[in-house]
């Protein structure tokens, strides 16, 4: 026994003679035998676990991938049938016909079927995911075309068919049961190849008395903007947590990119449009800077950027957009059947939001939604990341109200889905920040929110909501630390910016704008008074590199200042406001 289906009541039972693997619940369980037969012989080995680098590549019994080819020696015909009756009623099958008698239902038929008529055989001309979007009022089956087969297309009867996804395996042994296995075979030994290509490791005697770590695979596939698949992708990766701290490791660090430099980039570069010109003022320079970068690294030349780390970028009538409507819409197949919300607003103006004081669990996908909008919102969507920001603080132990509250933010994801950034309206390279703070927000603590912008020319390039670590006595305290946050990210900006002398980008002084007038006084004044000695050290920050001309503290009207929505719920027309501010696209 393999263990329990995943959506119905039964078994699952594998057959070592046939290497198959069936559901059933007709099982009865021999209690007096303990363990299996070890003398089965099983059909193949497949369903054995990879324990170091070399197994994979040493086994004898493993069916080699074959060699690509350009292209097949007959015409194929792909066909998905959607079943109608029995307990995997809705599920789609995908043959290929090479002739009209022949029905292939796996890669492994493909094969064999091409071996015995000495027919090119590739792998990735073959598809037997049933990931099609099927029409209404279509019958029951239906030939689909690639670019390597010509087919004719056939009526669907199915009216109730949807889009069925490939399952990602979760580790060796599901990558190898799958209609897809020999897409996850070929992705296995492309990334043991770059690994021994880049000397990532080496194979030594295991050391005494010492702690090993395992390794296991890692499945995902990478999709186009139109959300078909073009790549599979598998990666080794060693089982770190079965390390002891202070014995196997003293430090961890675990290297990530940070978005805001991904925009700052590209919003230079395309402020940049006649210098960039010069790298690629024709065709041959282009291939010829290309060949020179391939000549010392290994990388791959992806054309023309259109989809990065989960954002989607067009070209559009002159202007470079940035959004992520693909994403909103996996969210929606997703967490489609949470309860609709009509809501214009992330969240209510002047909401009260408490911890959950009930023992009830809330058996709600809280924690997934959180972190989906929370990816979104760091990426292109700054509009609800105080909200995500703020509903993230009852991760642990949510309550209806905050499950409501959380699909109000989700509700209006979908509702705004048309939001996109225009990163081709900077003029100029300057930095420009806004910052605000929400005196004693929180209502449970009394802790104060803090936001800011920041600007490079006219496109948003960084922002932050962040609860303050300490609690202010004042507004002007709140607005002061703030201040320094926002003073922190300007100096690291400029410093960025300033090392790429290679851009030969202008120097020019940075403005930071606040709604508080005695923030900016205490800001520019050295003297301390009463109300204000005991505020922390480390926000002198703010005076020492005004002090150093590094930047220019002014005023700004509270009506119009842009951190805003990073500091408190707002009503849908301030809303609105600093929405047409930050994207374009904005409906009315």
């Amino acid at each position: 026994m393999m263990g329990y289906a995943l959506n119905t009541l039964v078994y699952r039972i594998f057959f070592p003679q046939s290497g198959k693997i069936t559901e059933t619940k007709h099982v009865k369980f021999n209690e007096s035998i303990l363990g299996v037969d070890s003398n089965v012989q099983m059909k193949d080995n497949k369903f054995r676990m990879i324990d170091s680098f070399s197994d994979f590549e040493l086994s004898s019994n493993e069916t080699p991938m074959p060699k690509l080819s350009d292209k097949t020696e007959c015409d194929w015909k792909r066909v998905c049938v959607t079943r109608q009756k029995g307990k995997s009623k809705g599920r789609i099958d995908v043959y290929y016909y090479p002739e009209s008698k022949v029905r292939l239902r796996s890669k492994n038929e493909v094969k064999k079927y091409c071996e015995s008529k000495g027919i090119d055989y590739n792998p990735d001309n073959f598809d037997f995911s049933p990931k099609l979007i099927l029409d209404d009022n279509k019958p029951n089956a239906i030939e689909t075309q690639s670019d390597d087969f010509s087919t004719d297309i056939e009526d669907i009867s199915d009216s109730e068919a949807h889009l069925v996804d490939i399952k990602i395996p979760n580790n060796f042994k599901e990558s190898q049961i799958v209609p897809e296995r020999e897409n996850w075979c070929y992705a296995m030994k492309e990334e043991l190849e770059i690994l021994k290509v880049r000397d990532v490791y080496e194979i030594v005697p295991r050391p005494k008395n010492k702690n090993v770590s395992g390794n296991k695979w890692v499945y995902t596939h990478k999709k186009d903007v139109t959300g078909k698949i073009k790549r599979y992708r598998a990666r080794l990766v060693a089982q770190g947590f079965k390390q002891i701290e202070g014995i196997d490791y003293f430090d961890t660090f675990s290297p990530v990119i940070n978005f805001t430099l991904v925009r700052l980039f590209i919003v230079i570069l395309v402020t940049m449009k006649d210098d960039i010109a010069i790298f690629a003022c024709n065709e041959q320079y282009m291939n010829e800077a290309i060949g020179l970068i391939k000549s010392k690294f290994d990388v791959k030349d992806l054309g023309k950027l259109s989809k990065f780390l989960g954002v989607e970028f067009e070209m559009r009538n002159g202007n470079f957009i940035m959004h992520q409507k693909s994403y909103i819409n996996e969210m929606r197949n997703i967490f489609g059947n949470i309860p609709n919300s009509k809501s214009l607003v992330p969240l209510s103006p002047g909401i009260a939001i408490y911890d959950n004081m009930e023992d009830d669990v809330l058996n709600v996908p809280y924690r997934n939604l959180i972190g989906s909008l929370s990816f979104l919102a760091s990426r292109t969507r700054p509009d609800i990341m105080f909200a995500v920001n703020f509903l993230s603080q009852f991760n642990n132990n949510p309550s209806i109200t905050h499950w409501n509250l959380i699909c109000q933010v989700f509700h209006y994801v979908l509702n705004t889905s048309n939001y996109e950034i225009n990163l081709s309206k900077s003029e100029s390279f300057a930095l420009t920040a806004y910052t605000d703070a929400s005196w004693a927000a929180d209502k449970m603590d009394r802790k104060s929110i803090s936001g800011y912008v920041i600007f490079l020319g006219d496109v948003p390039v960084s922002r932050s909501t962040s609860k303050q670590k300490c609690t202010a006595l004042s507004s002007m305290e709140a607005e002061y630390i703030a201040l320094s946050e926002a003073v922190k990210e300007i100096v690291w900006l400029n410093r960025i910016m300033n090392s790429c002398l290679f851009l030969e980008l202008p120097v020019i002084k940075s403005k930071i704008f606040c709604d508080n007038q005695s923030a900016i006084c205490y800001s520019k004044n050295l003297m301390e008074n009463q109300r204000t000695k005991h505020i922390d050290t480390r926000y002198f920050f703010v005076k020492e590199k005004l002090n150093a001309e590094e930047f220019d503290l002014l005023y700004v009207s509270g009506k119009k200042n842009v951190a805003d929505i990073m500091t408190k719920a707002l009503s849908h027309d301030k809303l609105k406001f600093y929405c047409n501010w930050l994207f374009c696209n904005v409906s009315e």
